[in-house]
């Protein structure tokens, strides 16, 4: 697949520091009906620690849970390679830029002002105006 250089992520301590802060990957398979996709959870060897969660298995219904248990399917994988992407406006104007760091900071989550941050220390200098 194709990947433009301004999207380009090499850095390894970037791409697993964002691994631990939103542990999910998309796993895509093709099937009889075509593509799948799904999230999965993922967890990095050099942090072992359980995968937070909201609710607890003991909310279910014992039916759902006895059901569930028998479809459950486990695998491990090794990384080969680890390719990374961002997709955060690198290709638009500097103005655009900045409104989308401007509207992020001003979300009320924490999420949205570390993105921010992190698209603000990306961001390079303003352009210079374009004379016509």
């Amino acid at each position: 697949m194709y990947l433009p250089a301004q999207f380009n992520e090499t850095r390894t301590d970037v791409m697993r520091a964002l691994m631990r802060t939103h542990p999910l990957s998309t796993l895509v398979i093709q099937s009889d009906s075509g593509l799948v996709a799904d999230h999965v959870p993922v967890q990095t060897l050099d942090e072992p620690r359980p995968l937070g969660c909201i609710w607890k298995i003991d909310d279910a219904p014992a039916p759902y849970i006895d059901k569930m248990l028998s479809l459950i399917v486990g695998f491990e994988f090794s990384i080969a390679a680890l390719r990374g992407k961002w997709k955060v406006s690198q290709n638009r104007p500097q103005a655009d830029r900045a409104g989308v760091i401007g509207n992020l900071r001003n979300a009320g989550d924490a999420d949205s002002h570390e993105i921010a941050e992190m698209l603000a220390a990306l961001d390079p200098e303003p352009e210079a105006p374009r004379v016509r």
